[in-house]
This record gives C-alpha cells, sequence and structure tokens, in this order.
C-alpha cells in the first residue's frame, strides 16, 4: 500500500470518526434534553424541590459512569485506580460544571437550599469523608460500610426535608404513570452514558489520527469523559431555567462518588502503595471544596464573576496535571 492510499484512508477514517463524535453530541445533548424533563416530572410526583431532585436522582443517575468503572475495577482487583478518577471527577463538578452553570445563568442564587439546616456543611463531609479515611492509606470493608451507611443515611434524610407544604397528592406517589416516567428516565440515562462514551471513544481516536499527544488527550477527555452526563445535563437544565436542578446535580453527583469509593472497599479492600499520587488530587480537592463552600455561604449564590474564577481554578489544575505527568 503506498503512502497516498495511506493518507486517504487516514483521512477517510478521520472523517468518519468526526461524523460519530457529532452523532454522539447530538444524542447526548438530546437525551440531556429529555432527562431533565423526566426527572423534573418524577421530582414533582414525589413531591421533590428542584436541589432535592437533583441531588437525590439526577446525582446518582449522572453518576451511572462512575459507578460501572467503579466496580470493574473492583472486580479486576485493581480499586485504587478508580480514586484518581473519582477525586479528579469532584473537582472538574465543583469547578468547571458549576462554573459554567453559574456563567451560562449568569448567577446562581442558592440560599433557599443552602441555608437549610446547614446542608452545605453537611455535603462537604460527605464528600471528603473518603479523603479522611484514607489518611493511614487504606480502606477496610469497615470504613467501606461506615461510607456506605452515611451516604445512604444522608439520602433519606434529606428526602425529609421535601418541601412540607406541598399538597397532598389525590393519587399514590408511586403508580403505574410513576413506572411508565421513572421506565422514560432510564432510557434517556442509557442515551447519555451511551453517547458519553462514544464521545470519549472517538475523541481519543481523533487525537490518535492527529498526532495529538497522548498523555494530554487521557488528561483532558478522561477528566471530562465521566462527567458529560452532568456537564449536558447543566445546558439543558440552564435553558429550562432549574438553576437549582443544577445545583442538586452537582453536589449529588459529587456525594455520589463517596458511594462508589465505599463500594471499591466493599467489593475489594486495597492499600495505597504510594499517596503521593492522590495527594495532590486530594489538597485539590480539599482547597475546590473550601472556594465552592465560601462562595456559596457568602452572598448565598454563585455570581457571574465566582463561576470564572471556578473555571480558573479547574484549567489551573489540569494545567499542574498535564505539567506534573512531563516532569515525571
Amino acid at each position: 500500500m503506498d503512502c497516498h492510499t495511506k493518507n486517504t484512508m487516514s483521512w477517510l477514517n478521520l472523517v468518519f470518526q468526526g461524523l460519530i463524535l457529532l452523532l454522539g453530541l447530538f444524542i447526548l445533548g438530546k437525551s440531556a434534553h429529555f432527562v431533565v424533563t423526566v426527572v423534573t416530572q418524577i421530582g414533582h410526583r414525589l413531591r421533590l424541590s428542584q436541589f432535592i431532585t437533583g441531588f437525590i436522582i439526577l446525582g446518582v443517575a449522572t453518576s451511572t459512569p462512575e459507578i460501572f468503572v467503579g466496580i470493574q475495577s473492583a472486580i479486576s482487583g485493581t480499586p485504587q485506580l478508580s480514586l484518581g478518577n473519582l477525586f479528579g471527577a469532584n473537582i472538574v463538578l465543583l469547578t468547571l460544571i458549576s462554573g459554567l452553570a453559574a456563567i451560562l445563568n449568569h448567577g446562581m442564587n442558592v440560599k433557599a437550599e443552602m441555608a437549610h439546616n446547614h446542608r452545605l456543611l453537611q455535603i462537604s463531609l460527605l464528600i471528603l469523608a473518603p479523603l479522611i479515611l484514607l489518611v493511614d492509606s487504606s480502606l477496610s470493608r469497615l470504613d467501606a460500610l461506615f461510607l456506605v451507611v452515611m451516604y445512604v443515611g444522608y439520602l433519606i434524610y434529606t428526602y425529609k426535608q421535601r418541601p412540607a407544604d406541598s399538597p397532598p397528592l389525590d393519587r399514590p406517589l408511586i403508580d403505574h404513570k410513576t413506572w411508565h416516567v421513572a421506565f422514560l428516565a432510564v432510557i434517556g440515562l442509557l442515551g447519555l452514558v451511551v453517547s458519553a462514551r462514544a464521545v470519549v471513544v472517538t475523541g481519543v481516536n481523533i487525537a490518535a489520527l492527529l498526532h495529538i499527544p497522548s498523555l494530554i488527550v487521557g488528561t483532558l477527555l478522561l477528566s471530562l469523559g465521566t462527567n458529560l452526563p452532568e456537564l449536558s445535563v447543566v445546558f439543558a437544565a440552564i435553558r429550562h431555567h432549574h438553576p437549582n436542578l443544577v445545583v442538586g446535580d452537582v453536589l449529588g453527583s459529587a456525594s455520589t462518588n463517596t458511594l462508589v469509593i465505599a463500594l471499591l472497599g466493599l467489593i475489594s479492600p486495597f492499600v495505597i502503595s504510594e499517596w503521593a499520587i492522590l495527594e495532590s488530587a486530594g489538597i485539590m480537592m480539599i482547597v475546590v471544596l473550601g472556594v465552592f463552600f465560601y462562595f456559596a455561604k457568602s452572598k448565598d449564590k454563585l455570581s457571574l464573576g465566582e463561576g470564572l474564577v471556578l473555571v480558573g481554578l479547574y484549567i489551573a489544575f489540569l494545567t499542574s496535571q498535564v505539567a506534573s505527568l512531563y516532569l515525571r
């Protein structure tokens, strides 16, 4: 096969991968629009606020990629490999995604939700709990069980904080219509997961064809890949004027990562041989959570300027990660 034929085939492959990427992005956007619409209906039927709907339902649902990756990692005997991804995912959620949401919405008022019984402080402790238990460089089944109890207990507590003045329904909370809506939500979530996976895979393939350094591609795409469902849901929720749904999804997804880490420990308890690998991500997560906490509580909102700062923190983290890879 001559050089000209190889170049032609490479370009055809590039075009093919590009078309798949565009199709994946299109399905991702449509799925997010569908999920936001259906999940909002579920929250309304269960008499939940936008924040609680985002925290309990969307937060768990859009974390499906992290859950599958974590379980597969634990079954393969390398659970610690997914820890960096989970910590990195929290950083993406609290900086890039929440920052973009504040920018696109020209600021997000979080007073009504965050002032409730010190909710933000409670969620912060839930997110940081795995990091605290990993100080001794290990996660036992007892540690993991504690995290599961902590997470499930907080979900139950959060559900009980649904609006007390909600009018009583003239029908059961769970009926045929509810199951139908839930089925539609599952279909939409499958669309999110499959299309997000397609976007990541084709993105990596295109980068390889264009000879973009794999270290840069891996750091950029893998840090965003498992959070594409959340990112697409943010855009859809902002378009539908549901900012509190966004805040709930971001904090719910970050909290669900605590459950994923717990599942890792339950399936395969582990010891971290090189804490330095996770140290930078852990420190950054503490810093990011502190900044997010300060912004949300200082003026009871995330302003446009604070959104820009959060996105800037993500860029700084990404730059530091790429630099560290090249310096190793």
